[in-house]
């Protein structure tokens, strides 16, 4: 459903995060397009009346309590350290452990 051919890139409703115009054939792998993010086009975005588009940055907001004003159990203390340890070593995990390639959704970490 994700190749160039197909109705949703055909059209120009999505295209592959961050290419300008007209999508490369060099990504038409199958395997390469499960690992790929998508995004509206800005003429979709537009026919939509959306204004905001993906920011390209991955930084992290600035915390507004620190860490050592906060009071959690042994167990939500070590659940949270575990997210800042896969956040640290991202690369290490995602890259070259090959890991990167197994999530079809992408590798970021989100804690709610």
């Amino acid at each position: 459903m994700l190749r160039d051919d197909r109705p949703l890139r055909k059209r120009s409703l999505i295209r592959i995060c961050g290419s300008s115009g007209k999508d490369s054939g060099d990504i038409e792998n199958e395997i390469l397009l499960r690992g790929s993010e998508f995004e509206l086009t800005p003429e979709y975005l537009h026919k939509l009346k959306i204004k905001r588009q993906r920011k390209l940055t991955n930084l992290a907001r600035q915390p507004i309590v620190k860490p050592e004003q906060l009071i959690f159990s042994d167990n939500v203390r070590l659940a949270l350290d575990m997210c800042i340890v896969q956040a640290r070593n991202s690369g290490v995990m995602f890259d070259d452990w090959g890991l990167g390639q197994t999530f079809s959704y992408g590798t970021s970490v989100s804690v709610n």
